[in-house]
Order: C-alpha cells, then structure tokens, then sequence
C-alpha cells in the first residue's frame, strides 16, 4: 500500500509554476532509494513532470521519518538556484516537533557540535566536540501529558540535527527510533517540516498541513 494519499503525488503538491514545486512528503517515505529498499518519492518523479516532460529533482534534504515541505526544482537552472539559495543561508524553515518530558526553558538556542560517526547506511550522529557546530532556536508552543510541541528553527543544517539537538536537551523526538531510546519508540516520528520561506528572487512562504499522528496531538494539547 502506497504512503501517498490514494498513491497519488498529485494530491500531496503545495505548490505549483514553472520553476518550482512544494511537495508535502509523507512520514517514512525516503527521497531516494537507500539500502533498505521500499517505497520511495523518486519512484512517483515521473508522474509530475506536467508541460516540462521531465520529472523535478529534490534540492535539499528530508528524512525519510520526516514529513513535510520539501523543494524541487522543475528544470536544472532553477535547480542550480535553488541549491546556491539554500547554500547562501537565504531559506527560513520551520519544523514541529513534539517531544518527550518537558525542556527546561520556554525558548532558546540549542548551540552544539555534531560528528557523523557512521552506520553503514544509517547514519548517526553523536555531540562531540571537533564536530561541526550546529545551532537551533527552539520555542515551547504546548503541552500534552507527557510531552511537549516545540517550534524548531534551524540556524545551520546538519545531519540529523534537530533530531539530536532535542535529545540531547533531555527531550527526544517522540517515534524517533535512532535517538529516542525506548520510550519513543513505535508511533511515527513526530517531526514536521510545517514551513519554509525562500528568499532572493522567489520570496515566497510555504506551508504544509500536519499528518494526522500530529493533527491528534495539536487537538488534545493545551496550547502555552
């Protein structure tokens, strides 16, 4: 059975014109092919080709447990832009997160150094020092019993970083099932790439309903 609604892309895409398209990627669909196999967007490229005959390409990184925005560039030289945008700092993005426990501040800046330190095929990252420095504002938007709904802005890109960066505050990302431990492990992670904002020439918003494991959470939450 497909994770795309009714195995249709067409139903998942944000947004639309001749350079560029915002597709909401289902949770723990992969953009390509790993070594785990199954189901994956680039298998479904094809059928958005549209007037251009050829099928968008991804221009930036989404777990495959993560849903959400994500940018493809419908031609190579918006792609081009597209990737020196995203290398230049000039996209914004906006994550959801609901977390385990409760951190210990309202808001702030999570500013740690991250190392790749491999699994064959699955990456892990570890805190520690001589790793790249990565940084993510963090603000508390409610509560449930026993978690917490964070709005999450990365100021750098690592791999895995704010997958990390809340489990290494003491609050892993409930379903996350490389850093959450036991606890978090079974639901589907509960990360969501909620918005996204490119700047320069396209300066444009995007946004990106909740999956229905989050929409459950949004509705029983007391809001902070």
């Amino acid at each position: 059975m497909s994770l795309l609604d009714a195995g249709d892309p067409t139903r998942h895409i944000l947004h639309m014109d001749a350079d560029l398209l915002i597709f909401n990627k289902p949770n723990r669909m992969p953009i390509y092919r790993g070594p785990g196999g199954g189901e994956t967007l680039a298998d479904h490229l094809p059928q958005l080709c549209f007037e251009r005959g050829k099928p968008p390409a991804a221009v930036h990184r989404l777990d495959s447990a993560t849903s959400g925005c994500l940018v493809l560039g419908r031609h190579k030289g918006m792609r081009r832009s597209l990737s020196n945008l995203f290398a230049q700092g000039g996209v914004e993005k906006l994550y959801w997160a609901v977390v385990q426990g409760r951190p210990l501040m309202d808001q702030g800046l999570i500013e740690l150094p991250l190392q790749d330190v491999g699994w064959p095929g699955r990456p892990r990252v570890k805190v520690r020092m001589g790793g790249k420095w990565g940084r993510t504002l963090f603000q508390v938007m409610g509560y449930g019993q026993n978690e917490t709904l964070l709005a999450l802005m990365p100021q750098t890109g690592r791999t895995h970083q704010l997958r990390v960066h809340c489990a290494a505050m003491g609050c892993p990302i409930v379903g996350d099932p490389l850093y959450g431990g036991a606890a978090c492990d079974g639901p589907p992670m509960h990360l969501h790439a909620r918005r996204i904002l490119l700047h320069g020439a396209i300066q444009q918003s995007f946004t990106a309903p909740a999956p229905p494991h989050l929409q459950r959470f949004l509705e029983q939450m007391r809001p902070f």
